[in-house]
């Protein structure tokens, strides 16, 4: 699928779908992504072969996130999967959790109201809420601990899967998500950063935290 034009992309903005994303899976702003359900996306109101193709890209997405997401009971790294350097960060199954809950509310999606998918959304959070430390933080274990600025990163993908869950009527997934987030939103409110440009991250995982709970 050739990247689509820049008036199709004004057109999808608000959609459910990380059909713009990158080839490594950056996620656009959650302002941009709320889920409306009576939209025309829903009814196919234009260019329904357009349609067709973003969601298909977008189910190939998820199916190579599930595939990777380990599930075996006696693993000990069940519920995540290993970066290149197979090592377990919290960036992964967060976005699991992200791409999950955009197929979930897509009606062309192959996984739309998906059981399975809800399932691998519970395994993703379990292993975040494990791994989540004590001051609200995840470590990047290849070089950053107690991380305020990674938890910014990883904020955007899963704060955006949350105000999806809360406006799709997924309360399950709200209820899985929205305790990890908000002592992830005290680690960001006591800040930290380790170089410049990390001022941008936390500023907007700040945002998006204000965005779901407001000054609670």
């Amino acid at each position: 699928l050739l990247d689509p034009p820049n008036d199709l992309v004004a057109r999808h903005r608000r959609r459910p779908l990380d059909a713009f994303a990158g080839e490594r899976g950056e996620v656009a702003p959650a302002q941009r992504r709320v889920f409306v359900a009576d939209e025309d996306f829903a009814l196919g109101g234009h260019d329904d072969r357009r349609d067709v193709a973003i969601v298909r890209r977008h189910d190939e997405y998820v199916a190579n996130l599930l595939s990777k997401q380990i599930t075996a009971p006696a693993d000990p790294n069940r519920r995540n999967f290993p970066h290149d350097f197979g090592i377990f960060f919290a960036g992964s199954p967060a976005g699991i959790i992200d791409a999950c809950v955009a197929a979930l509310l897509c009606p062309q999606s192959k996984h739309f109201g998906s059981s399975d998918l809800k399932t691998r959304i519970r395994l993703a959070a379990g292993w975040m809420e494990r791994n989540q430390l004590p001051s609200g933080n995840f470590d990047l274990p290849t070089t950053n601990f107690n991380s305020t600025p990674d938890t910014g990163f990883i904020t955007h993908s899963l704060a955006a899967a949350a105000l999806l869950a809360r406006q799709g009527g997924l309360t399950e997934v709200s209820a899985l998500i929205e305790p990890i987030l908000r002592k992830m939103a005290g680690a960001l409110a006591a800040g930290g950063v380790h170089t410049p440009n990390h001022r941008w991250v936390v500023c907007e995982a700040l945002a998006q935290m204000y965005e779901l709970f407001k000054d609670a």
